[in-house]
């Protein structure tokens, strides 16, 4: 069975981001690649990777301390 890299980078991401119990801006960017890395099974037309957020943490993090 062959594991994907990105598919290993996001799982080690994610599981060192609980063992360590990090940053909220961590957090952010972990998902953020998670999403980025299923978008590679997804079918071009889908439009997956328009769909994500591509916004740094900063400008996510402003908007949502606005509302």
């Amino acid at each position: 069975m062959r594991i994907n890299k990105s598919f290993f980078k996001t799982s080690l991401l994610l599981g060192l981001g609980i063992l360590c119990g990090c940053s909220k801006q961590f957090w952010y960017d972990s998902f953020k690649l998670g999403g980025e890395s299923r978008c590679q099974y997804d079918t071009p037309t889908n439009n997956c990777m328009e769909r994500l957020d591509k916004r740094p943490y900063e400008a996510y993090e402003k908007e949502r301390n606005a509302k």
